[in-house]
């Protein structure tokens, strides 16, 4: 059953990926554009007066598109940048289970505790963050604010949230990975906007493009944004050096592989064959056989190592990725928020 299932999201996720960033399939775009107007109905029924806890001070890293833009790095250069402020800093995820699962219970992994989980309860994203800094995991964010403001937290970078109906965040920071931009511009599943451009976007505290090169239709959305809360990114690939010249296989399991690929052939790598899967796929017994057999190493993302069997983890190389933008500024805004928060707080 779960290689059928497995089989089946695979090819759903290429069907829709084809249709959300080409100019082709308006036939299939019809029947989509009415889904996808449902969608945005359950959206607003769903959207009510979310609460702001007191503490902690909430940062929410989103987006509003499916698939990879940078989170998850722009989280972890956030914490790097925070840990100094003095200020006791954790992680939220709702955590990633495939097929549609969702983590009700609070799940708490301390710094470094990671391998005692299984990434097929707590999700990918949640064992690279938790490898960084102490993280909760749920799809309940309130009570998981709440838990780590008990145990004596007072900030949390919430891992996506930005469409969480429940919990406010005191600094919303919308991630985009600005070379695919907004796709067609539809929502899901006509196209991969999680919700409108203009009823998320506009409300962000700020904004960060991960790439040099900026989608046209994007482009044209963010001219209604201040360019003061417009920050410009770059991916950055850490040690390069270890991979050039080195024969690889490359797999990626993410929103959109073919930037991995891309970075590993920049890098100097000698990349002999690809291998594209969904975001957070889970790898089958099949995969990895046919992945592994080409007689030379495997190199991969991150998250994609935290889901591939630790059987093969002797075989297989990372390519780690930063994300770099100007987090002095970035950081230095946040803590005078913080401080702004703290005043309205006791004069209340």
């Amino acid at each position: 059953m779960k290689r059928i299932k497995g089989k089946i999201h695979f090819f759903i996720s290429k069907i829709l990926h084809k249709i959300w960033f080409s100019k082709d399939y308006s036939m299939a775009l019809v029947i989509l554009k009415a889904f996808a107007l449902l969608h945005y109905f359950i959206l607003k029924f769903k959207k009510q007066e979310k609460k702001s806890l007191l503490e902690p001070f909430i940062i929410c890293v989103g987006n509003i598109t499916v698939g990879g833009s940078g989170k998850t790095p722009c989280i972890i250069s956030l914490y790097n940048a925070l840990e100094s402020s003095g200020y006791n800093v954790a992680l939220m995820t709702r955590g990633y289970v495939p097929y549609g699962k969702t983590i009700k219970d609070i799940i708490k992994i301390r710094k470094g505790e990671q391998n005692n989980y299984d990434v097929n309860i707590v999700g990918d994203e949640a064992l690279l963050l938790s490898s960084v800094a102490t993280t909760y995991i749920s799809s309940n964010r309130l009570q998981a604010a709440e838990i780590a403001a008990n145990d004596g937290f007072g900030i949390v970078l919430m891992d996506d949230g930005l469409q969480n109906s429940k919990l406010e965040s005191d600094y919303k920071i919308c991630v985009f990975d600005s070379e695919y931009g907004v796709g067609n511009g539809y929502l899901i599943p006509a196209g991969p906007l999680r919700e409108k451009f203009e009823d998320r976007v506009v409300d962000a505290t700020i904004v960060v493009m991960r790439s040099e090169v900026v989608q046209t239709k994007l482009k044209r959305l963010l001219q209604n944004i201040p360019i003061d809360k417009i920050f410009e990114a770059s991916m950055e690939v850490k040690n390069p050096e270890l991979f050039i010249d080195k024969k690889y296989v490359c797999v990626g399991g993410i929103g959109h592989p073919e930037k991995f690929f891309d970075s590993a052939i920049k890098v100097g790598a000698n990349v002999l064959k690809t291998f594209s899967f969904p975001d957070h796929y889970q790898y089958l017994e099949d995969d990895l056989l046919e992945i592994y057999s080409y007689g030379c190493r495997v190199l991969t993302t991150a998250k994609d190592f935290k889901r591939i069997p630790e059987k093969f983890h002797q075989m297989t190389d990372v390519l780690e990725i930063e994300l770099k933008f100007d987090s002095d500024k970035i950081i230095k805004d946040i803590l005078e928020k913080i401080k702004e928060k703290d005043i309205k707080n006791k004069v209340s």
